[in-house]
C-alpha cells in the first residue's frame, strides 16, 4: 500500500558525478532495500559550455552540483506526471525508516504548503536544542520525528529533499539560465550555490533527525574544516539505524 502512495506521487532521482560505479551500485542496494525506483544523473562536467569558461575550481565544482541539481529538477518537469520529486546525492546513508517517513513527510508537504523539505543535511549538534530551530507540532511529532518549520539559513546540507514540480517550475524559471552570471560580477546576488538558492528559497523545513547523511570516508575532502564536519556529523547519528 505505500509503495502505491510514494511511487504514485514521487520520482527519486540521484546525482552521481560522471557514473561513479562504486557509488552508483550502493544507491541501487539502498533503491531494492526501499522499493523505490532511482533515476540517476551523471552531473555537469568541466567541458560543460555553462562552467567551462571558469578558472576557479572551487567556484566551478560549486556551480556543476548545482546545475546537476537544476538538471534533475529540469528533467522531473519535462518527463515526469507526479507532483513531487525527492533529490538524492550518491555518497550517503540513509535512515531505514525512510518508507514509512516519506509518507508522514508528504503529508505534511501538501498540508502546510511547503516548498522544499529537507530529509538529509549536515547535522552534528541537537538541533532541536537550538531557540532558532523552531518545532512545529504535527500528528506525528515524537522523539524520532520532529518537524523544523522555517530553519534558519546556516542549515548546510543538500543531501536529500523533496520539492513540488511547482517549486522546481520556480528554480529553474530564476536561475537555471544567466544567474550564475551575474553572480560572477553582482557580490549581492544570492551565491549559485544548491545551499542557497536551493535549500533557501521558498516556504521550507526541515524533518529532525536527519533521514539521510554523508556516508564519512577519512579523507575524502582536501579543505580539513570540510572534513572535520562530515566526521562529527557521522559520529552523531546512530548507525545501526542507517544503511
Amino acid at each position: 500500500m505505500t509503495d502505491t502512495i510514494i511511487n504514485k506521487q514521487i520520482d527519486f532521482y540521484c546525482l552521481n558525478f560522471q557514473n561513479n560505479e562504486r557509488r552508483r551500485q550502493r544507491m541501487n542496494e539502498k533503491s531494492i532495500y526501499f522499493k523505490i525506483p532511482i533515476q540517476f544523473y551523471s552531473g555537469v562536467t568541466k567541458s560543460d559550455p555553462r562552467i567551462s569558461f571558469i578558472e576557479d575550481e572551487k567556484t566551478r565544482r560549486s556551480a556543476s552540483i548545482c546545475y546537476g541539481h537544476l538538471d534533475m529538477m529540469n528533467h522531473f518537469v519535462k518527463h515526469s506526471n507526479k507532483e513531487f520529486i525527492i533529490i538524492m546525492e550518491d555518497d550517503i546513508i540513509i535512515r531505514k525508516t525512510l518508507y514509512d517517513d516519506i509518507i508522514k513527510a508528504l503529508d505534511i508537504f501538501i498540508k502546510y504548503e511547503y516548498d522544499i523539505f529537507l530529509l538529509g543535511y549536515l547535522c552534528h549538534n541537537p538541533i532541536d536544542t537550538y531557540s532558532n530551530f523552531c518545532q512545529l507540532p504535527t500528528e506525528y511529532s515524537s522523539n524520532e520525528f520532529k518537524i523544523i518549520d522555517n530553519y534558519p539559513s546556516d542549515c548546510w546540507g543538500a543531501q536529500m529533499y523533496m520539492l513540488s514540480k511547482t517549486q522546481c517550475k520556480k528554480l529553474l524559471n530564476k536561475y537555471s539560465v544567466g544567474y550564475f552570471e551575474k553572480t560572477l560580477y553582482d557580490s549581492t546576488l544570492i551565491p549559485f550555490s544548491a545551499d542557497w538558492i536551493i535549500t533557501k528559497d521558498g516556504k521550507r523545513c526541515l524533518l529532525y533527525p536527519q533521514r539521510a547523511a554523508e556516508e564519512y570516508i577519512e579523507n575524502q575532502y582536501e579543505d580539513e574544516g570540510q572534513s572535520v564536519c562530515r566526521y562529527h556529523c557521522n559520529q552523531f547519528i546512530k548507525k545501526e539505524d542507517y544503511i
